[in-house]
């Protein structure tokens, strides 16, 4: 904002374009170096890492999220992930763009038809279940990671462990 309203042309407004530069720089680099650091730290800890291939240029056309979004450097994240993988070891899976994380039943496998974003608890209308819809869509990408199918295992075990014949709950955000 101080940039802006200098005069065009004058030495004030280049010193300003100096120290405004170098402020951007100073961030990006930052951005660099915490997500080197993340997807380093991913790669050596986890031998699978399951990520969503999500439409982001579509989000980018929400004015809302745009900048965020954009700044937050997802391609780079991902590009990073998938060749320190490949070093260390680890395996990355990339849902589809199209997969029903959200919609779908971690505990028997129904898939609703429509689930807003508004809202925010999962509600099964087949076996009952009600989570948070991001702990439903993280269960789900583990059974995509482990190539099970959603629901029960072999030995009436859940896919988290716990027994098959325990009663839905209900997790806060608190």
């Amino acid at each position: 904002r101080q940039h802006s309203h200098k005069q065009k042309g004058s030495m004030n407004r280049r010193k300003s374009a100096k120290r405004l530069a170098k402020l951007h720089y100073r961030i990006s680099c930052q951005r660099t170096d915490f997500i080197h650091k993340a997807t380093s730290e991913l790669t050596t800890t986890k031998s699978v890492i399951v990520v969503e291939d999500l439409n982001v240029g579509g989000m980018l056309k929400n004015y809302c999220l745009a900048r965020s979004i954009s700044d937050a450097g997802w391609s780079e994240f991902v590009r990073q992930l998938e060749y320190k993988a490949a070093w260390s070891g680890s395996k990355v899976v990339k849902a589809g763009r199209f997969y029903p994380s959200t919609k779908t039943c971690s505990g028997c496998g129904m898939v609703k038809d429509k689930m807003p974003l508004s809202e925010r608890t999962y509600c099964c209308d087949g076996c009952g279940l009600v989570l948070d819809r991001d702990v439903n869509a993280a269960r789900n990408l583990l059974s995509l990671s482990t190539g099970s199918s959603p629901g029960f295992q072999a030995c009436g075990d859940s896919p988290l462990g716990g027994s098959a014949k325990q009663e839905p709950s209900v997790m806060n955000n608190e």
